[in-house]
């Protein structure tokens, strides 16, 4: 009796799983390894991440990371860049980019859901209207033609 209390108490928490996160980690900077054995994955202010596992062994570590989304911080396209006002309830107005219609503008709810606001374009100008967006705090990724981001988190109020 006490073998077969022992067998349980060790193979029962060998069948219990932990809760699953996303996968996919927003980050201004970061990288990603992976061989044959071995998957690396590192973002700034995150510890180190990654997997080591044989035919075997799978062994886990930190945040586990399948890809990393890193924007440059400083790019020359990004450098006069303003997001205002921030938070906000109805409007939010973006300056500071040259041929602004060569941007990409991606919005992202806490889910990770994208979706789309009614935006006015000028050259030099992008107006947002989030009125009709909950109260909640958004991400939004503006995305060059050459492909480098700048994710801002915005703060609808009201």
């Amino acid at each position: 009796m006490k073998n077969l209390c022992l067998f349980l108490i060790i193979l029962l928490p060998a069948s219990v799983h932990a809760q699953t996160t996303s996968s996919t980690v927003f980050a201004s900077g970061g990288a990603q390894l992976q061989t044959p054995s071995i998957q690396l994955a590192v973002t700034i202010g995150q510890p180190l991440a990654g997997d080591r596992s044989s035919a075997t062994l799978l062994l886990h570590q930190g945040f586990q990371v399948s890809s990393i989304e890193a924007g440059a911080t400083a790019t020359a396209e990004f450098l006069h860049l303003e997001v205002y006002p921030n938070p906000t309830a109805d409007k939010l107005h973006i300056t500071g980019l040259k041929n602004m219609h060569m941007f990409k503008f991606i919005w992202t709810d806490q889910q990770g859901r994208e979706f789309t606001v009614p935006q006015t374009t000028s050259e030099d100008q992008v107006e947002f209207d989030v009125q009709s967006l909950s109260m909640s705090l958004y991400l939004l990724r503006i995305i060059s033609a050459q492909g480098n981001y700048q994710i801002f988190k915005i703060l609808k109020t009201k």
